[in-house]
C-alpha cells in the first residue's frame, strides 16, 4: 500500500521488510588452566613406573610436598627406599640425586643428614659408580705404563 498522510494507521507507513542475519560467534572459552598434576605418593605403585617415570614422579611429588598435599614422611620412605633406586641406569640415578638435593629443604634436619651421606641407597649407588670407574682409569694408567 502506498503511504497516504492522511491515513492514521503506523502500520502502512512502515518501510518494507528486510531479512537481516545476525550471527553469533560462540564465546570463546578461555584454555584450561593446567591443574597441579597430583601423584600418589605410595612405594608400590612408585615401583612400577618406569626409571624415567620415577625422575617425573619424584618432581611432581616434591612439589606437592611443598603445596603441602602430601606428607614429606611418605616421601622420604619412598627415596630411601633401596627398591626405589633398583634397575635404574646411572644418569637416572644421577639426576634423581640431584633433585633430592635441590629439595632437601623440605625434609627434617636427620633425614637430610641421611639422604647426604653414602648410605643413602641413592648416593650409596652413585659412589659405587665412582669407585668403579676410578679403579678402571687405575688399572688403564697402569696398563698404559707398562706398554712405554
Amino acid at each position: 500500500m502506498i503511504y497516504d498522510e492522511g491515513d492514521a494507521n503506523p502500520l502502512h507507513r512502515r518501510i518494507p521488510g528486510e531479512v537481516v542475519s545476525r550471527r553469533r560467534l560462540p564465546p570463546k572459552r578461555p584454555p584450561p588452566e593446567k591443574e597441579p598434576e597430583t601423584v600418589d605418593v605410595d612405594l608400590r605403585a612408585v615401583v612400577l613406573l618406569k626409571p624415567e617415570a620415577r625422575l617425573k614422579w619424584l618432581t611432581k611429588a616434591c612439589k606437592m610436598v611443598t603445596d603441602g598435599s602430601a606428607s614429606s614422611t611418605d616421601l622420604y620412605d619412598i627415596v630411601v627406599n633401596r627398591k626405589f633406586v633398583s634397575g635404574m641406569p646411572e644418569r637416572v640415578v644421577r639426576k634423581i640425586s640431584l633433585v633430592i638435593q635441590e629439595s632437601l629443604d623440605l625434609f627434617s634436619d636427620k633425614q637430610q643428614r641421611y639422604l647426604s651421606s653414602n648410605e643413602c641407597p641413592i648416593m650409596a649407588r652413585l659412589v659405587v659408580r665412582d669407585r668403579e670407574r676410578a679403579e678402571e682409569e687405575e688399572r688403564d694408567r697402569e696398563e698404559a705404563a707398562e706398554e712405554a
